[in-house]
């Protein structure tokens, strides 16, 4: 979604500073002291998305799960909200599966809702990634599933030849003032159209484009 991010340990929580927290579909299993500072850290003013089996189980094997911490059944099957002091905890039913594009888009929209602003829009949408160095970006595009993530760093592309993934006409829309656009590589200009970046991104491959923001 080409937001910048944190990741946090579930084992040394680190959550000064931060609105939003999302898991990412594995913290099945909480120590307690993750789960305590969790839940004072939601109540002080945090976001947190996460599933019905998140924090389910305890390291220790001690009581309670975060649900019961939060005092909600482990049984949602619909996205629900509830309010915990000045925070809020966000259950999603189920994991979005990426090969449902309606899922994406609504987690997508979810995250933006709760303050993780976007940097790039992206068309059509790949997997993707945003470095950034003072005024100076690097997004890394690759083409479509996780499942055939080898085949762009040129382990195999037989993976993703096997698969019949297209060729992809790529177009970025930078969310900020851009004063420039290159390939890294031989520091090429790339296409620009009505202030969107424009390059193909072939089914086996991947593309970085280098962007510049404009000086404040």
């Amino acid at each position: 979604f080409s937001f910048p991010y944190e990741t946090v340990s579930a084992n040394f929580p680190e959550l000064t500073g931060l609105r939003t927290l999302v898991d990412d579909g594995t913290g099945y299993i909480f120590t307690p002291h993750f789960r305590d500072t969790l839940v004072a850290w939601i109540r002080d003013g945090g976001t947190f998305i996460c599933y019905p089996h998140t924090g389910s189980l305890m390291l220790d094997g001690s009581k309670p799960s975060f649900m019961e911490a939060v005092k909600l059944p482990a049984d949602i099957e619909a996205e629900r909200r509830i309010t915990l002091g000045r925070g809020k905890v966000i259950i999603l039913g189920t994991l979005p599966d990426e090969k449902d594009e309606s899922q994406v888009v609504r987690f997508g929209e979810l995250l933006e809702e709760f303050g993780a602003k976007p940097e790039v829009r992206i068309s059509p949408r790949v997997n993707n990634a945003l470095f950034w160095r003072g005024n100076t970006a690097y997004l890394v595009v690759v083409n479509k599933q996780r499942s055939h993530i080898g085949a762009f760093w040129h382990e195999s592309t037989l993976p993703a030849a096997e698969a019949a993934l297209p060729d992809l006409r790529i177009k970025v829309t930078p969310l900020f003032d851009l004063e420039s656009a290159i390939d890294p590589v031989d520091g090429r200009p790339i296409e620009t159209t009505d202030g969107s970046l424009l390059f193909d991104l072939p089914a086996t491959d991947y593309a970085v484009i280098q962007l510049q923001r404009k000086q404040p």
